[in-house]
């Protein structure tokens, strides 16, 4: 799958340099930052003690522990397996209603910082405009300058939304790593093999998908179009009695198309085992 890195950057440079005009609270933006930062901790807490957990829900007791339950039984020796195991899931049950709590804090914070720069955004814009040259006015009509004032503002606010949520997201991958490496750098590896022959495949399936869509408008495009054509010249074709020929065309366009279809259909079926 293509990723359109340079939109993303052009992007982030823009919201850079409207930064100033922001006016976004430090307060209100750390508290976003570490919420992510804090949400992402514990959901890697929560996942990482799921296996440690299940080890210990097994009749027998393993030949070596993992090092999450070695830690546990560091921390409170001389107790039977039944009271580990009531600990991890209260730890895990707790960590992820933490992780929903600090979620949940952040998106609140997330949306006064999205808030307060739409406003000050919008407020400072039109501002300009009330002190703008009359020209401004003349070579634009107020539809174009009201939308600068909603549309794009609006764009930017979202930028600011998703821009969270994906720092969000990363924090939280980042600290699958850190747990996947912790638990076993085997699996670790392992894993990130499956990753790259799953993105290769996704990457393989999209790019024959797009190519089939594409293609796909194309051959109904000229599927119409000779519609429209013969219909409208009925007279002429029976004139020159050309029938046979158009029906063979539009047969001929027909194929083209159904096998368009196919060739999409057969790039979706791709994307099934894989997501």
């Amino acid at each position: 799958m293509e990723l359109n890195f340079d939109g993303f950057q052009r992007t982030l440079q823009g919201l850079l340099r409207l930064n100033r005009y922001y006016k976004v609270r430090r307060r209100v933006f750390a508290i976003v930052i570490l919420s992510a930062l804090a949400a992402a901790v514990l959901e890697g807490l929560g996942i990482g003690l799921l296996i440690p957990m299940l080890e210990l829900l097994r009749t027998s007791a393993p030949e070596k522990p993992m090092k999450a339950v070695e830690l546990l039984k560091s921390w409170m020796p001389g107790f039977s397996q039944s009271i580990y195991t009531v600990a991890l899931c209260l730890i895990v049950v707790c960590s992820v209603t933490l992780k929903n709590v600090f979620l949940y804090i952040g998106t609140n914070a997330a949306a006064r910082m999205r808030a307060t720069a739409l406003v000050n955004l919008r407020d400072i814009i039109f501002r300009r405009m009330q002190y703008a040259d009359i020209a401004v006015y003349e070579t634009h009509t107020s539809g174009e300058l009201a939308s600068v004032i909603t549309h794009d503002t609006g764009a930017t606010a979202y930028a600011i939304e998703y821009l969270v949520f994906l720092f969000q997201r990363v924090s939280m991958a980042g600290c699958y790593v850190i747990v996947m490496l912790f638990i076993s750098w085997e699996l670790s590896l392992l894993s990130a093999l499956l990753a790259v022959i799953c993105g290769s495949t996704l990457g393989f399936a999209y790019r024959r998908l797009r190519r089939a869509g594409r293609e796909l408008g194309e051959a109904n495009q000229e599927v119409s179009s000779h519609l429209i054509e013969a219909l409208s010249a009925t007279k002429l074709i029976r004139t020159t009695n050309s029938q046979e020929r158009e029906i063979e065309k539009f047969y001929r366009l027909n194929e083209t198309s159904a096998a368009v279809q196919k060739e999409a259909v057969q790039a979706t079926a791709l994307l099934v085992p894989v997501t």
